[in-house]
């Protein structure tokens, strides 16, 4: 099969909701947000606080997220394939171009049928407008995640994540005066890191995204980068997901992987430096 003839049959779920005559209003440029920013590439002319109070409280949007997967889990064969399911549905949406994704895309899609991948779509809707299209930046498949875990008391969901509003203090005292961050990186040219060694959802990048944008614009992302790790692939899947969600400004986000990813690379490594090793003639 050739390359183009994949393309076609892939089935990509933003693509989906954009042509969907019932969704499509959600992400139409009427949207006041986007209204009031259009016309202009500088987003850092809107002050912040009048944007604010134009989003949509994000726990109302974790609400319908949840009661989604609450409704349908049955559909993707019990609570942890439906969470497992849509999130990799997601991730391969986003990461289409890279090889495999599409083939692993249209695997899942096959195993689930129509109308688990009808909701998959309703939910990457909704991160979609709010994440990335409002930019109201919050954890909300941290919040799904452990609201999921109550409802269904299942091991799967056995994980608690920072609350918004203690991350959201912890950047602060971390961080610090951004445009003072902002100042440093330009004299010595070396962005400032903010790494996290058990990044679960991701609460702990978006929380200082969050404060960078609301204190110097998109434009400040510029100066910041974000690695992490976990040892839950779930978790790095969701962290994942958010990131790529909020990549305003194109960065760099292969930096976060699972604990395992980097052991086995590092393995790799000492392989191909146990190989160079011994290719080399002694002296």
């Amino acid at each position: 099969m050739s390359h183009n003839n994949k393309s076609k049959n892939f089935v990509n779920l933003k693509n989906w909701i954009e042509n969907d005559k019932d969704l499509k209003t959600v992400i139409e440029p009427e949207s006041k947000i986007h209204k009031k920013n259009s016309g202009s590439k500088d987003l850092n002319l809107e002050p912040m606080e009048k944007i604010e109070q134009l989003r949509e409280d994000p726990h109302n949007i974790v609400d319908r997220i949840t009661k989604l997967i609450e409704n349908n889990y049955h559909l993707f064969g019990g609570w942890g394939h439906a969470f497992d399911d849509i999130l990799e549905l997601i991730f391969c949406t986003l990461t289409r171009y890279q090889e495999g994704q599409e083939e692993r895309y249209m695997e899942i899609v096959k195993k689930i049928g129509k109308k688990a991948l009808n909701v998959s779509t309703q939910i990457f809707q909704e991160l979609y407008k709010a994440l990335y299209y409002d930019m109201n930046i919050f954890d909300y498949l941290g919040q799904v995640y452990m609201q999921l875990g109550m409802a269904s008391k299942q091991k799967y969901f056995g994980q608690y994540f920072t609350s918004w509003n203690v991350a959201f203090l912890i950047a602060k005292i971390v961080i610090g005066d951004v445009n003072e961050k902002i100042e440093k990186v330009k004299k010595t040219g070396k962005k400032e890191t903010i790494h996290d060694p058990a990044c679960g959802s991701g609460v702990m990048f978006l929380a200082p995204k969050k404060l960078i944008i609301d204190k110097a614009g998109i434009k400040g992302l510029d100066y910041f980068e974000f690695s992490g790790q976990d040892i839950d692939r779930v978790c790095v899947m969701m962290c994942k997901i958010q990131l790529l969600l909020t990549d305003y400004r194109y960065m760099y986000y292969l930096q976060i992987a699972t604990a395992g990813d980097l052991r086995r690379e590092a393995e790799l490594k000492k392989k191909s430096l146990d190989v160079l090793h011994r290719t080399i003639p002694r002296s």
